[in-house]
């Protein structure tokens, strides 16, 4: 005999439906965990991302020649002559109280007395206003062959960004490695009107051992030119200078 067919709203038809909807739920919860892993992926991804770009774009080398960093010579407002100063004979002395402030015939100094220890320069050979050296170590350097760029605080935003550049690129090379840019305090004296740059080196003595015959080297520009910068370097390069041979 025939099993009678059971009416609709039966415990059976209620039991499959409830079945298949149990299925749709879990369909949707699976579909709504994919999408959250999913957006949670490209979170992570973009969180992560960010931060090695970043060291990636930090540490790739700027490619532009000297003369694309800055403006172009002609327009940097550099002196026509670089001004030559007297060095004296007790220039060479070292100062050994750390706490002293030498004061210097020009702004910035070319030469002069100095602290008994230069500068441990970093890899960068720049520096910004908040890990300035003292001007009494750097003055060292400068009789140890180094060229100094000593920037005003006007100096900011893209020019700064291409004096860092023009430093790092001449610290890359032996020949010019012995370059540091830093900041230049006003108040220890005042650059020429309109000027926010200033080169300075220390040239070697005619007569070896007699600093008074020697000569410190200064130019100043109104504006960062990576051109003018290395012209001055490759003008005075680190072996014209009164120790040479040290680091």
């Amino acid at each position: 005999m025939a099993k009678k067919k059971q009416p609709p709203g039966t415990a059976a038809d209620r039991k499959a439906r409830v079945e298949a909807l149990k299925k749709e739920q879990k369909a949707q919860e699976r579909k709504k965990t994919l999408l959250f892993g999913g957006v949670a992926a490209v979170i992570v991804a973009v969180l992560v991302g960010i931060p090695v770009l970043s060291i990636i774009n930090k540490n790739k080398k700027d490619d532009r020649a000297y003369d694309q960093l800055g403006v172009p010579v002609g327009l940097a407002g550099c002196d026509a002559t670089v001004q030559t100063d007297k060095v004296g004979t007790a220039d060479g002395e070292h100062e050994s109280n750390p706490t002293v402030r030498i004061d210097y015939a020009t702004a910035p100094p070319s030469h002069g007395r100095h602290f008994q220890s230069p500068i441990t320069v970093n890899t960068r050979g720049f520096y910004a206003t908040d890990d300035a050296p003292r001007v009494e170590e750097l003055v060292h350097n400068l009789e140890h062959g180094y060229t100094i760029a000593w920037y005003l605080p006007s100096v900011t935003g893209a020019q700064l960004d291409d004096l860092k550049a023009v430093a790092g690129k001449l610290r890359d090379s032996n020949e010019t490695r012995k370059f540091i840019a830093v900041p230049w305090d006003p108040s220890r004296g005042a650059f020429p009107t309109n000027k926010s740059i200033a080169l300075t080196h220390w040239g070697a003595p005619t007569t070896q051992g007699k600093y008074e015959t020697s000569t410190g080297y200064r130019q100043y520009c109104g504006q960062v030119s990576g051109g003018a910068i290395k012209t001055f370097v490759d003008q005075h390069p680190s072996s014209d200078a009164p120790e040479p041979n040290t680091a």
